[in-house]
């Protein structure tokens, strides 16, 4: 899978960009539609640590519901 949107700079603060939200929607809709981790474990681990901060520029209602999804499906995925 390629996340859009994610480059060096979105960690200096900007605001996201609608490619970078269409990235984690992608990924949750990915992992929701897996029965198995749907990526290698280097990936995996590289998607659990950016994913939080790519939720960063994000108003916190919002930001906390897509880390909740994507948390609740990585567990199950990672359970599996």
């Amino acid at each position: 899978m390629t996340w859009v949107g994610i480059s060096e700079d979105w960690l200096e603060g900007p605001a996201m960009t609608p490619q970078g939200a269409s990235s984690m929607e992608l990924g949750i809709s990915e992992a929701r539609a897996a029965e198995t981790l749907p990526w290698d474990r280097e990936s995996a681990r590289l998607y659990r640590t950016i994913f939080p901060q790519m939720t960063l520029s994000l108003p916190d209602e919002e930001a906390a519901q897509l880390r909740f999804e994507f948390d609740t499906e990585m567990a199950r995925l990672e359970a599996a």
